[in-house]
């Protein structure tokens, strides 16, 4: 498979669903079609028919498809929130009595011997990333390649995914007449795509804020450490808007986009009009009291999150700051406040090295399906370099095998 391909990334996000075609261009990856559904025939993140989830996700992959004038093949879906699970998982070996140091095969033999674990039937494998190599006792190390010892273990991370779920969406996608390629972890590719190294050495979290539910990644020593969702987001702040001020959802979402702020620093006091219920007449409101709804359920997610953050104790840990993404992270006032809740540098991420389809541009609601891209790319141009980014995928599958998917989903 030539790493040149366009790849066609689905996100089927818990409000909407992104469908987008990338190639590889001179500088990085370049964006020729876009598509956007709204999610029918899902209820909050769960598929609750999946007639209509396939007549979504066909509307949105034909506007890609009209957009560029290509027609989508393989598609790579993208799972996120609470449909994910994470935990690592340990191998050791006993090094043969040389001087040649550890070898490709050996890596390869400590990995398989990790991926011996108990797997509930319920769920599947997503992907599984090295964390991180021990030697003799001596943590921490990257590329084991060439180093002498005795014991070799290793540390990975098992990313797996609720089976039923993982089917019902192949099937919703086969029934379009596309062709599923593989599942993509959000979380795992939103973090590669927008914290850099350096900030995950130092410890650093990602939320993707999403519209039912919010996930947050923490890396520490470059690793991740915990991975978790929260059962809140972007479309809970236009609920309470909607009921705060009894005006319909429609209006209660164009009220928060273009006039709602959950940090005090960066509301603009004014008087606006809206529209009654039922026919009722139009009436004024102050977007103070927007604030004031917007900015107790934006400060819930964030504090639901510092609960679990603390709770496992990583907390004091985080010095590369938080990152945000997701569409909730467009609201004004987002990065002020998780500064203040977190009490951490906190920025929402930018794409790099990404050349956008004119009318389009780097908005952090596309991010998700954008950073599928980028992960499948990535193993593209990685399946000739065995050894890269530490992650040592080829030694426990080969590239072929990546691209159909760790374990069968059946029918």
């Amino acid at each position: 498979m030539g790493y040149r391909e366009p790849i066609f990334a689905l996100d089927i996000g818990t409000s909407k669903i992104c469908a987008i075609l990338c190639e590889q261009g001179d500088g990085g990856l370049r964006v020729i079609g876009v598509g956007v559904s709204p999610a029918y025939g899902l209820k909050e993140g769960n598929i609750s028919s999946l007639e209509e989830v396939s007549r979504s996700i066909s509307v949105a992959v034909n506007s890609t498809e009209q957009m560029s004038g290509i027609r989508a093949e393989d598609v790579y879906i993208g799972v996120n929130g609470s449909h994910l699970d994470g935990v690592d998982n340990l191998g050791m070996i006993t090094l043969p009595r040389s001087s040649r140091g550890v070898t490709q095969g050996d890596i390869k033999r400590v990995i398989e011997a990790a991926k011996t674990f108990n797997l509930p039937e319920e769920n599947v494998v997503v992907d599984i990333l090295a964390q991180e190599f021990i030697i003799d006792g001596q943590s921490g190390v990257r590329n084991p390649l060439g180093m002498g010892g005795k014991r070799l273990e290793v540390v990975i991370y098992i990313v797996t995914c609720k089976r039923s779920f993982a089917v019902n969406i192949k099937r919703a996608v086969e029934k379009e007449g596309y062709s599923y390629a593989r599942l993509v972890p959000i979380p795992v590719a939103l973090s590669d795509l927008l914290i850099k190294p350096g900030e995950k050495d130092m410890g650093s979290v990602l939320i993707d804020i999403g519209g039912f539910e919010t996930t947050a990644v923490i890396y520490i020593d470059n690793k991740i450490a915990n991975m978790f969702t929260v059962p809140l987001g972007a479309e809970h702040l236009t609920r309470d808007l909607s009921i705060g001020l009894r005006i319909a959802p429609e209006e209660a979402e164009e009220l928060k986009l273009s006039y709602g702020c959950v940090h005090k620093s960066v509301l603009e006091e004014k008087e606006i009009e809206v529209m009654g219920v039922g026919g009722r007449s139009e009436r004024k409101v102050s977007t103070e009291r927007v604030f004031d709804i917007l900015e107790a359920r934006m400060e819930e997610i964030y504090r639901m999150i510092l609960v679990n953050m603390n709770k496992n104790g990583f907390g004091g840990y985080l010095a590369g700051g938080v990152v945000l993404t997701g569409g909730g992270a467009n609201i004004n006032g987002a990065v002020e406040l998780a500064e203040d809740v977190f009490n951490l540098n906190t920025k929402i991420g930018t794409l790099e090295g990404i050349e956008w389809i004119s009318g389009f541009d780097d908005d952090p609601s596309y991010h998700a399906s954008i950073a599928i891209a980028s992960y499948v790319m990535r193993h593209r141009m990685e399946s000739d370099s065995i050894l890269e980014m530490g992650r040592y995928r080829g030694f426990f599958r080969g590239v072929g095998e990546w691209f159909k998917g760790l374990f069968s989903l059946g029918d």
